[in-house]
Parts: structure tokens; sequence; C-alpha cells
């Protein structure tokens, strides 16, 4: 492999994806939305076990941690738990919280709009 230093978040975000695209043609691929497992868990792992011809354990009942994943310390200190994430991620208000207009410019001008679009992404209004 060949090691890639990207310059922005942006940018590796664009390289990663990217990447994992051009395989396709070698392995097979499925990618997972942080977002569909938040909001659609249920119809997402019902696809994804479709698709791979698995089946699901447990009747389809899944257990929800509602706290962080993640100790409250270091590098992952004031993470959320699933319910700050659903009020987070839940409400586009909430979600740009903290972008400016400068912000939201960069991503416009920076992100790949094909990516963008076949991960289901739109663009929220500006702050």
């Amino acid at each position: 492999l060949e090691r890639v230093e990207y310059e922005t978040l942006l940018g590796q975000w664009n390289g990663w994806y990217e990447e994992y695209e051009d395989q396709t043609n070698v392995y097979p691929l499925a990618i997972l939305r942080f977002e569909d497992m938040l909001f659609h868990a249920n119809e997402v792992i019902n696809q994804l076990c479709s698709c791979v011809g698995g089946r699901r354990r447990n009747h389809g009942h899944l257990l929800y941690p509602m706290d962080s994943a993640k100790p409250d310390e270091g590098t992952h200190a004031g993470s959320n738990g699933l319910t700050e994430a659903l009020i987070r991620y839940g409400d586009p208000k909430k979600r740009m919280e903290g972008w400016t207009r400068e912000d939201w410019n960069y991503a416009r001008d920076h992100l790949d709009e094909g990516l963008m679009e076949r991960y289901g992404y739109s663009w929220p209004d500006p702050p």
C-alpha cells in the first residue's frame, strides 16, 4: 500500500471513499452510514443480512447502549451517547452548530459531489 498524506480532513474523506470505490471491481463493497445505523438500524441490518446471505439472530432485537462507547477521557472526553447523538444529528439546525459561513463554503468547494450524491448526502442551508 502506498502511504498517502492529506492536507485536510475533507481531502482524507474524499480519498478514503474513492479508494474503497476503486476496489469494487476486485472486492464486493458495502458502506454503512453512521446516520443510517443511528436512525434505521433494523432496516439496514435486514438489508445487509439479505445481501450477504445471512440471517438475524435474537429475533431481530437490537440492544442499544445508551452511553458513549468511548471513555470520557483523553481525546474522547465529551463524546456523545445514543440519546445525545439522536438529538444532535436528528435536527438539521443542531447538526450544523458551530459552523461558520466560511466552513460551509469550504466544504461546498472541496467535498466530492459525486461521493455526496452516491452516499445520499445533501447540502444543508448555509449558516
